[in-house]
């Protein structure tokens, strides 16, 4: 029987937490029996696509794509032809503006279609109907694969039956996250001073990434921890105006803005808790980067997040939005190292016995066969 052809399309050109899980799935899946084509813009003479240059160094097949804002009917049709040429099975959307492409693309080209829902983020009224269509679309997917239980309620309130749904968690590959060497290494690589207490927030700088909260939350911490340093680490709309927040509470020297980090192990080398302020998540890759870096996470308690922390185990909960409480319980990690250190330790546990990504992929695989099971079931599949 030939390899089940599977199409990946995501609408990014960095490495982000959904693309993590697509190239980390091509290093695991069963090249003898799938195979995966990784679509995404193609790189113009001013940007680069960081994503496609990963994938083609992991030995991925790459397919750069031409594709316009909303529904380019153009990149519709060129996506079918691609279908049709390379023998397509399964075509799998990562967001919404693929999903508005795949799902008609996969229709005319006669592939199934399987939608990967990340999350979504309604900031701006432009995000909001994107929103909109995409809670639209996905129940027209064949099956949808969530990142946590909660995910899983919220799209049921659609009428997308259980069956339609799996949930697969996020994971790591935990060889890529070795033990620091040295914390001192990483501490200078970054400008933060060795032995000043260090909290991070990492991740895409975005009104629902809540760095605003994390520097609400650093002023008052630095009340009583003067000496404390607060990393911000990421790029993104966002950081000119948090730019601007930090400057106008003097809070410069305190507060770093170390920008887009391609490797961020300094970052996690030179932290002694890391802080996840969102208001809005799916299962943040970061979290568990942290967990397999032994660290303590303090979290808001959105999306599945408290699916995967245990509160007072691995790290704290606070609810959205609670400044107060996220600062004191950050307090009370850097006045209780040793607390803190268990709590890493547990943590390291958590992704070791539930989050490692080769038993995600066979979950993964599982998938893909009950699909192409259906799709033969219909007469619309080969065998």
């Amino acid at each position: 029987m030939s390899p089940t052809r599977i199409l990946y399309l995501r609408d990014t050109n960095v490495v982000c937490g959904p693309g993590k899980t697509i190239l980390n799935t091509c290093r695991t899946i069963a090249r003898d029996r799938y195979a995966i084509i990784v679509g995404a813009p193609a790189a113009t003479p001013s940007r680069r696509n960081l994503f496609l240059e990963r994938a083609e160094l992991i030995g991925a097949t790459v397919l750069p794509l031409r594709m316009g804002a909303y529904l380019d009917l153009g990149a519709v049709l060129r996506l079918v032809r691609t279908i049709r040429r390379e023998g397509i099975d399964i075509v799998q959307t990562h967001d919404a503006q693929t999903r508005r492409l795949g799902i008609l693309a996969a229709a005319l080209g006669g592939a199934a279609h399987v939608a990967s829902l990340h999350g979504w983020i309604p900031n701006t009224a432009k995000q909001k109907g994107s929103v909109f269509l995409d809670r639209v679309l996905i129940r027209r997917a064949q099956h949808l694969i969530v990142m946590s239980e909660e995910m899983k309620a919220d799209v049921r309130t659609l009428g997308v039956p259980d069956d339609r749904m799996t949930v697969l968690y996020n994971s790591i590959f935990l060889e890529d996250y070795p033990p620091i060497e040295s914390e001192k290494a990483s501490r200078d690589a970054l400008g933060v001073p060795h032995g000043a207490p260090t909290v991070a927030v990492i991740g895409r700088v975005s009104p629902e990434k809540g760095q605003t909260l994390f520097v609400e939350m650093a002023r008052k911490v630095l009340a009583g921890k003067p000496d404390a340093r607060f990393l911000i680490v990421g790029d993104g709309p966002g950081a000119p105006a948090l730019r601007q927040r930090i400057e106008a509470l003097g809070l410069q020297g305190r507060i770093l803005l170390t920008g887009f980090l391609s490797d961020p192990r300094n970052a996690y080398g030179a932290l002694d808790v890391l802080v996840i302020p969102s208001s809005t998540e799916g299962l943040p890759n970061v979290l568990l980067e942290a967990f397999a870096f032994g660290k303590p996470v303090v979290a808001t308690r959105v999306g599945g997040i408290p699916e995967v922390l245990q509160d007072g185990a691995s790290g704290y909960l606070v609810d959205s939005g609670d400044s107060d409480a996220l600062a004191q319980r950050v307090s009370h990690l850097l006045d209780h190292p040793e607390l803190a250190r268990g709590m890493g330790r547990a943590g390291r546990d958590t992704v070791v016995k539930r989050f490692a990504f080769q038993d995600r992929t066979r979950r993964l695989e599982r998938l893909y066969d009950q699909v192409m099971q259906s799709r033969r079931a219909r007469g619309t599949g080969t065998a």
